[in-house]
């Protein structure tokens, strides 16, 4: 599908993310970015005060300037004050005075707020995750009235902010897009798999307690005692890596799991899989589910907040309805203390503690693809289509621009 440049905004755009760290909505921002700002005439500015060493070597084109938000060269700028606001109103009017100031999953100051009120810049929040992780009186809940218009990355998360968080302003749901830097170039049929090599199952994520990853190793202990052949690669890194590596080891998966740590080549990692597991406790979205099935990998998901929404169930792959209770997940190794306060149950359209899927459950769907050749093909294939026909990166960009000429009060 080719761009359409003409289709994208003319006037300046202002982002607001937090480069200094590395995650799913850092580099969605700057996916997007390199292509709602493909050169000078469609101008974009980034406010952020620290930047990745990854995403130095990955800075977008010229049409995407990079300025700190909070930084006066060296000296740290005082957000309540008065210099801080003034040097924030020039770097706006210096870089064309944006139209709009997109919040990537964060909000600013309330100082930062008033300023870009002042400036006459139109002030969209895009929810990555945020309403599951901030508490009662935190910035989310003093920053929603501040939004001219809100965008989800699913309709989970706009069912969120209104459901836990009052939510009354202007929203549209964008899915995520499937990011071009992770996808193969064009849909793929999956490749067969030798049935006498262990069935390859990819677990991909920050190792956090909500991604769910004790529960994988439970169901791969549970598919081992049944003599299923398989092994399971783990792709990223975080605080509970350790603990899930003695995990791994206490239930006798030595030689069934590997952790990888993080990887550059997730194109390579993704090939190289039959399957891919998100047994998550809380995801927004869910992007590693759509880059796999790009690469003709069947998924099996916890039917959890924005999961079900990557996947045609039944179709791509398998969605698992969550029935653990905290203490069956503490019963599970997941460190529940620190799980968020609610999750989004679909199935239900409610708030309500966070579940976990039974490794059982889990096992058993494995056990499915691993026994059923012609299934996994077919719905790897299928997941294939899927992602690059709903989750395409040139219709997400075409809509968000079109978001962006629109008045927030035309989309309520």
């Amino acid at each position: 599908m080719n761009r359409d440049h003409t289709a994208l905004n003319p006037a300046p755009i202002a982002h607001l993310v937090n480069l200094g760290q590395v995650g799913g909505v850092e580099s969605m921002m700057l996916s997007v970015a390199r292509r709602l700002h493909p050169d000078r005439d469609h101008g974009g500015l980034t406010l952020t005060d620290h930047l990745h060493p990854q995403w130095k070597s990955q800075w977008p084109p010229q049409g995407l300037a990079l300025c700190p938000l909070k930084r006066w060269g060296p000296v740290r700028l005082r957000e309540k004050g008065w210099l801080h606001q003034q040097i924030l109103r020039r770097r706006l009017q210096h870089n064309g005075q944006p139209a709009a100031a997109l919040l990537w999953g964060l909000w600013p100051s309330e100082p930062v707020l008033k300023t870009l009120r002042v400036e006459g810049i139109r002030i969209i929040y895009m929810e990555h995750g945020s309403a599951w992780r901030s508490e009662p009186g935190g910035r989310l809940a003093k920053g929603l009235p501040w939004a001219d218009q809100v965008i989800t990355n699913s309709a989970a998360a706009k069912r969120v902010l209104e459901l836990g968080w009052g939510l009354d302003r202007p929203t549209t749901v964008l899915l995520n897009p499937l990011r071009p830097e992770a996808a193969p170039s064009a849909p793929r049929a999956a490749p067969p798999r030798d049935q006498a090599n262990p069935l390859r199952v990819g677990l991909v994520g920050r190792c956090e307690p909500f991604k769910g990853f004790e529960l994988a190793l439970h169901a791969a202990r549970i598919l081992q005692r049944k003599s299923v052949a398989l092994c399971m690669e783990v792709a990223g890194d975080g605080p509970e890596r350790p603990r899930l590596e003695q995990l791994a080891e206490r239930l006798g998966l030595g030689q069934v799991v590997r952790f990888h740590g993080n990887i550059s080549d997730m194109a390579s990692f993704y090939g190289g899989l039959d399957l891919l597991l998100c047994p998550s406790l809380r995801e927004s979205f869910g992007l590693v589910s759509i880059e796999a099935q790009a690469w003709g990998v069947p998924v099996v998901v916890s039917g959890v907040d924005g999961l079900p929404e990557t996947v045609h169930a039944g179709e791509t792959g398998t969605v698992i309805r969550p029935s653990l209770t905290t203490q069956d997940l503490i019963n599970c190794d997941v460190a529940a203390a620190r799980l968020p306060r609610w999750v989004y149950d679909p199935s239900t359209d409610t708030l309500g503690e966070p579940k976990g899927v039974a490794p059982e459950a889990i096992a058993a769907a494995i056990q499915r693809y691993a026994e059923h050749e012609t299934m996994r093909q077919t719905h790897g294939s299928a997941a294939s289509q899927w992602a690059f026909q709903r989750f395409h990166m040139d219709n997400y960009v075409r809509q968000l621009s079109a978001l962006l000429h629109t008045p927030a009060t035309e989309t309520r």
